[in-house]
């Protein structure tokens, strides 16, 4: 692969590489949110406009609370035999983040990466990453304004959807001026804010509220308040009668204790491994926590996957976080 077209302000040289008829992949990464979702969708429409045929990708399924941005049935969980030339990916800290999807990308001619993490593990021959910004959608709205593409509610909505849920209903770090000025644009163009926040944040199972009482009465508080640890077993996802996914938002209620500085929520797979993660209110960087166990995120929010049992898990993230929340 010849040496990669890094892009930074001036979008010109992507808007050259993107396609303009044919067919392109879009990835996203493996347990997609809202802004890999929205993100995925919103471009893919774009490119569709010019009549661009457009494969989505994703190793896992959309979680039920995303599933009403438009086209997301169309989000596939198997690579074709057939493939097109170029492959793009979104809101991807790195191609093992694609799970079972990585090794496709060995497929393509050309591989766009863009992505708004701030990890260091960029990939492809053209890549544009902004860690400024605090969602992908974000990008993808710069993007699609300098592709000339128009904006239909359905593209609005899954970049509001993006925005909204990455930026933590607005409130992580990053989120500035130009974050409002997209989102309410997107309103303007036919995003729905009360309907998104009710379907997103509003609609969740029975089993996800049964999860989030089992975390918090069992949450450990250490070094005198700022590092708060909760976590989860199969069996208590089996007593609840919930999934992986309905694990969301529970460990902003652990960052949301006064005092707290860095939360971690731990949860058991069903293959033994445990998934981790990590918030903070700003002076640590759990990013870097979570890189060194391989995994990534942003400085403010961030996972990765230990091996089990829970108890030796629990003990690596507390000795990784203790010295970072007593700072």
């Amino acid at each position: 692969m010849s040496k990669p077209v890094k892009i930074r302000s001036d979008l010109r040289p992507l808007l050259r590489a993107l396609p303009k008829t044919g067919a392109c992949a879009i990835f996203t990464h493996a347990r997609p949110e809202g802004d890999a979702i929205g993100s995925l969708l919103a471009l893919s429409m774009a490119l569709e406009q010019r009549g661009v045929r457009v494969v989505r990708l994703c190793a896992d399924p959309v979680p039920q609370a995303y599933r009403f941005m438009p086209d997301s049935r169309l989000i596939g969980r198997r690579v074709p035999a057939s493939l097109p030339k170029m492959a793009i990916v979104v809101d991807c800290d790195g191609p093992a983040r694609l799970g079972a999807m990585q090794k496709a990308l060995g497929r393509f001619e050309t591989v766009i990466d863009i992505d708004h993490h701030s990890g260091d593990h960029p990939f492809g021959n053209v890549v544009w990453i902004d860690p400024h910004a605090p969602a992908t959608a974000e990008m993808i709205h710069r993007l699609l304004k300098a592709m000339r593409a128009r904006i239909t509610p359905e593209i609005a909505t899954c970049l509001y959807t993006g925005i909204l849920t990455d930026t933590g209903r607005f409130s992580n770090p990053g989120t500035s001026a130009e974050t409002f000025d997209a989102s309410a644009e997107m309103v303007r163009l036919g995003a729905d804010p009360v309907r998104i926040a009710s379907l997103v944040y509003e609609s969740k199972p029975a089993g996800s509220a049964r999860l989030l009482g089992t975390a918090l009465s069992r949450l450990a508080v250490q070094d005198g308040g700022r590092l708060i640890v909760g976590y989860l077993t199969r069996g208590d996802f089996a007593r609840a009668k919930a999934g992986q996914e309905d694990t969301e938002g529970i460990v902003d209620h652990l960052r949301a204790i006064r005092g707290a500085r860095v939360a971690a929520l731990l949860s058991e797979q069903e293959d033994g491994t445990v998934r981790v993660s990590l918030r903070s209110r700003g002076r640590v960087n759990v990013a870097r926590v979570a890189a060194a166990f391989g995994g990534g995120g942003h400085p403010g929010a961030a996972g990765c996957i230990l091996r089990g049992p829970m108890r030796s898990a629990i003990e690596a993230v507390r000795r990784a976080l203790l010295p970072a929340g007593s700072k």
